[in-house]
């Protein structure tokens, strides 16, 4: 509580305005559950006056605090799109400038090789002067030593020169795959159609958070499913998933039967058996890791509270590598 009291004030951190905006919204989602709580005790108390009135205003108290906290979340949600936009400019400069630096470096290699080519042009022409004029051999094999240590000189330069660009040209390769957006490439929608070709093919919710790279990448994975005989609706996009955000891939599993759970050394380990409605869940994950997409995390939830069987595919916010 106390760290997100702190954040309110880190107003210029993205990291904090996303922290504060999914405190106070889960902050607001739980006083809304009061609220329902305290008006259901309120109506059961029909009886008893006092105690009903008194559960009613406990009610209005949390559904104020509810109110007061998507009023504070708002300006957060605001920011939090203004920080990400700020950030995207900042790499898309940094892009263009170490473009710029490799370009310079390019052109140094360049000249330095100009450099290489006219020492050891004026080495050949020492020698040839030292076979024509045999009394000067001593002063040409001089100059012909100064221009061989030259041209070692300007090769050392050339050397350094295309190593600094190497350097330039990894980091802005690993620059722009980190500001690249996540996809499905062909060759992963073949191997994914090869996997599930003749496994069980489910229904499969996919949910992205409201962030455009994953929504795109979202849909991305719905037509690789549906290319693939699955059961997919159009992609649904939500604010509050968890307190935190999502970040990656998140699988969730719920099951009207419960799960089985293996006599191991791994108590939360569950199983899903191959006669589940839901076993297409582990197909699914399975086959995904299995092309390179991975999934950071499962969630299994069986047992008298779950009202339906379904698997869920939540796409978070693009890991930072």
């Amino acid at each position: 509580m106390a760290h997100h009291l702190y954040l309110l004030w880190d107003w210029d951190r993205l990291e904090s305005v996303r922290a504060t905006h999914s405190f106070l919204e889960f902050g607001a989602l739980v006083c809304f559950g009061m609220l329902v709580l305290f008006d259901v005790l309120s109506h059961l108390s029909d009886e008893h006056p006092i105690r009903a009135k008194r559960f009613e205003r406990i009610g209005l108290w949390f559904f104020g605090i509810a109110v007061l906290a998507e009023i504070l979340a708002y300006p957060y949600s605001q920011r939090n799109d203004t920080l990400s936009s700020q950030q995207g400019a900042e790499q898309q400069a940094k892009i263009a400038e170490l473009d710029n630096s490799t370009q310079g470096l390019r052109t140094d290699a360049e000249n330095a090789r100009a450099q290489a080519a006219l020492a050891k042009e004026k080495s050949d022409e020492a020698s040839a002067k030292a076979e024509s004029f045999r009394l000067e051999i001593a002063a040409l094999e001089v100059s012909a030593a100064d221009a061989k240590a030259a041209q070692q000189e300007v090769e050392t330069k050339l050397a350094l020169q295309q190593e600094r660009a190497a350097t330039a040209e990894k980091s802005l390769i690993e620059l722009q795959e980190k500001v690249k957006g996540r996809s499905v490439s062909n060759l992963q929608k073949l191997r994914f159609n090869e996997l599930t070709v003749n496994k069980h093919k489910g229904r499969v919710r996919i949910v992205a958070l409201p962030d455009p790279e994953a929504i795109a990448f979202g849909n991305d994975l719905r037509d690789l499913l549906l290319g693939a005989g699955w059961t997919v609706p159009p992609l649904e996009t939500t604010e509050i998933i968890t307190p935190g955000g999502v970040i990656g891939l998140e699988l969730t599993v719920t099951s009207i039967k419960p799960f089985a759970v293996p006599d191991s050394k791994e108590p939360n380990t569950v199983l899903i058996e191959s006669i589940s409605p839901v076993f297409h869940g582990v197909i699914l994950r399975n086959s995904l890791e299995a092309v390179g997409i991975p999934i950071s995390r499962v969630f299994p939830h069986s047992g008298p509270s779950v009202h339906v069987d379904e698997v869920v595919l939540t796409v978070g916010h693009k890991p930072i590598t």
